[in-house]
């Protein structure tokens, strides 16, 4: 009976300290609900004349970005590479009629790709620090 408990103690340590081990090592690479800085900047890109302005923008976690549909057109903002979409902070596609715009908060640390679904000339990347 004795070495029964040992055993049983031995394997709740280990369960213990390997889900210490990977809380520790995932802390930070998903996404936060903790943004209540005051200090958030919005960043705009402008889609126009089938161009998207800044191709590239580089933010801080909590910051927010911005797309502004200038064209005529409609378009299909998608998350991740053309025909491979990933959701980032929920959002795997947007529709933006002339004139909409629509807004995320930067919740997860890293780079990203965004392109228009529909017109593949339209594309951008954003970087989120800590």
């Amino acid at each position: 009976m004795n070495r029964r408990a040992n055993i049983l103690v031995l394997s709740l340590i280990v369960v213990v300290v390997g889900a210490a081990l990977i809380f520790a090592f995932t802390k930070g690479s998903g996404p936060t609900d903790t943004c209540q800085s005051v200090h958030q900047v919005t960043h705009t890109i402008t889609i126009s004349s089938n161009i998207a302005r800044p191709a590239h923008i580089t933010g801080q976690l909590c910051d927010k970005l911005r797309f502004v549909n200038h064209d005529h057109v409609m378009q299909e903002i998608a998350f991740g590479p053309h025909a491979h979409h990933v959701s980032y902070n929920g959002v795997t596609e947007h529709i933006l009629n002339q004139g909409q715009s629509f807004t995320i908060t930067l919740n997860m640390s890293g780079s990203y790709l965004w392109h228009d679904h529909w017109h593949d000339v339209i594309h951008g990347s954003f970087t989120v620090n800590h």
